[in-house]
C-alpha cells in the first residue's frame, strides 16, 4: 500500500508542478492543495477512504489543542513526518489505516493546507 501511497504523492505533486507560474507565485489554495495530494486518500466527510476522513481528523485536533494556531501548526509538523506518538487520532484509527507518508511540501503549502482542512469542523 506504500508504493500506491507513493505514486499518488509522486503524481500529485507533478500535476501542481505543472500549474502556471503565475499561480504558483500566489498564496498557496490550501482546498486546491487538499484536493489534489489529501483527497486520493482522504475524504472530507465519512465513508473513508484508506484514511481517517478529514472531519474527524480535526474533531481530534480540536479536542487536543487550546486554540486555532497550536492546533494547525500541529497539524503541519504531522504532515511532516507523521509518527504515532503524536498522533492526536485514537489507537484503533492507526491499527486500521496505518500512518501516512510525510508529505515534502513547502511548509508555506502545509499551513494553506492545515488552514483549510481546520474549517472542516466547528469550533
Amino acid at each position: 500500500m506504500r508504493s500506491i501511497l507513493t505514486l499518488l504523492l509522486l503524481a500529485g505533486l507533478a500535476s501542481l508542478a505543472s500549474a502556471p507560474v503565475k499561480a504558483q507565485q500566489a498564496t498557496p489554495d490550501g482546498k486546491a492543495t487538499f484536493e489534489v495530494l489529501c483527497a486520493s486518500c482522504h475524504s472530507v466527510s465519512p465513508p473513508a477512504k484508506t484514511a481517517p476522513p478529514m472531519t474527524h481528523v480535526i474533531r481530534h485536533y480540536r479536542q487536543a489543542f487550546a486554540t486555532d494556531s497550536a492546533g494547525i501548526e500541529a497539524i503541519v509538523r504531522w504532515v511532516q513526518a507523521p509518527a504515532a506518538e503524536h498522533s492526536k487520532m485514537p489507537a484503533h484509527a492507526i491499527e486500521r489505516f496505518g500512518l501516512m507518508p510525510a508529505f515534502p511540501l513547502p511548509e508555506e503549502q502545509l499551513r494553506a493546507v492545515a488552514r483549510y482542512v481546520w474549517t472542516l469542523t466547528d469550533g
